[in-house]
């Protein structure tokens, strides 16, 4: 029975994996060179000590006309050092296009509003402080959103100098991400807008009264969902990079992963009216029943595979106790290869082959695309694809128990 659950599992991933293969062949419409338009860019920070002073030397590299460059730097009640050292490099290097603003701890999304308050150009982007930006990165986004109708457009993100194990096989995961966020945006179903560097129409942020401060996670994700409930697109520019801090350990990855799980769950239940909605086209009536589908059957496949493993192995125990030389006969008697193919049913190896197939074209291409070395990764790919997804698992557990009995939000 568990095996044909999961023929059918294989089976959608299939056909999903297939579905977004298609969208690699769908050209990008074309755009004109950037104008270089003034721009604010919002900075929210919150304990960054360690990070920005990165991200400022990042943003006096930028390919773009500083004077028309304005940076709002919120500091939402840093109990280290970070409005000290953001002064302190503000006057080392005469950034004079730099404000400092510090407040009471209020959340990232009222430091994005404080920083939005005082745009006045026709563009607002929002920057994370342990993220830094790569030199044509703005000048990218401009372009994009000149040449385009859209609200918001997003950069590419990759794992800043990725060294533990944690850290690379984030570096595998972004580099995926990045690739269906690409194929998204195409198909014009993107429901996210980062933090690591997003530019708004500011005119229409401020219309949709920015981004919510209502306790919910990832304000990225809400305000974008919001974005499209008025109508509006948001799109992916995978020329503009940028490089961002990830955990490096396993309770700062665990903190991340919940209150993103938990902030999916809360902004799929706050935008449940667009599911299956027709008035959202190919995002109310794909997009989001993929998303949710997308959890289900990853926590489905985990389950099954775990009680399957389980079951097997007290078999074996079992038997190995009861039988005489059941133990040694099993663990020495190694199949053929015509063994080993004939054993198998081909109803359900063939989609499980096929998916695993399309999984791993669709992960050279990511990293490709993105122009990422393939080979130095491979032993984090094999971590990615079987070890992560259990620690996945338990995340989103840990966040539907959570968002569940109402538990108390943080930033961090």
């Amino acid at each position: 029975m568990i095996q044909y659950i999961l023929w059918i599992i294989s089976f959608v991933f299939l056909w999903l994996s297939l579905v977004w293969v298609n969208y690699l062949h769908v050209s990008e419409p074309g755009r004109r060179k950037a104008r270089f338009v003034p721009v604010t860019i919002g900075i929210p920070a919150f304990n960054e000590e360690n990070t920005i002073a990165k991200t400022l030397h990042s943003l006096r590299a930028l390919a773009y006309t500083q004077g028309r460059i304005r940076v709002v730097v919120v500091d939402d009640g840093s109990t280290d050092k970070t409005a000290e050292i953001c002064s302190r490099y503000i006057a080392e290097h005469r950034m004079q296009n730099v404000v400092l603003v510090r407040q009471k701890n209020q959340g990232k999304a009222a430091a994005i509003n404080t920083a939005l308050a005082r745009a006045e150009t026709e563009y607002f982007a929002v920057l994370d402080a342990d993220t830094r930006v790569t030199p044509n990165a703005l000048a990218e986004l401009v372009s994009v959103m000149q040449s385009s109708r859209s609200a918001a457009a997003i950069s590419v993100v990759k794992v800043d100098h990725p060294e533990s194990v944690y850290e690379r096989v984030q570096h595998v995961e972004y580099m995926l991400s990045n690739l269906f966020r690409r194929l998204m945006g195409v198909a014009d179903t993107l429901f996210l807008t980062h933090g690591g560097f997003c530019l708004f129409n500011t005119s229409v942020l401020k219309g949709i009264q920015g981004f919510s401060e209502d306790n919910g996670h990832t304000e990225d994700l809400e305000v974008a969902m919001r974005l499209r409930a008025h109508g509006h697109r948001v799109i992916m520019v995978h020329n503009a990079i940028t490089y961002t801090t990830v955990p490096n350990s396993f309770a700062t990855l665990w903190r991340q992963r919940v209150r993103w799980y938990r902030g999916f769950l809360y902004n799929h239940v706050k935008f449940k009216n667009l599911l299956l909605n027709r008035k959202y086209g190919s995002f109310g009536l794909f997009q989001l029943p993929v998303n949710l589908l997308s959890v289900v059957l990853l926590l489905a496949t985990i389950i099954l595979v775990t009680y399957g493993t389980i079951s097997d192995a007290a078999e074996f125990v079992y038997r190995s106790v009861v039988i005489d030389g059941y133990f040694v006969n099993h663990v020495l008697d190694f199949p053929s290869l015509k063994e080993l193919v004939l054993a198998q049913n081909v109803q359900i190896t063939l989609p499980i082959v096929m998916s695993t197939l399309v999984g791993l074209y669709v992960l050279v291409l990511a990293f490709r695309q993105f122009e990422e070395r393939l080979r130095p990764s491979i032993f984090f790919i094999w971590l990615y694809f079987m070890v992560f997804p259990y620690l996945t698992s338990l995340h989103w557990i840990h966040a539907l128990v959570q968002e569940t009995f109402h538990m108390k939000r943080r930033w961090r």
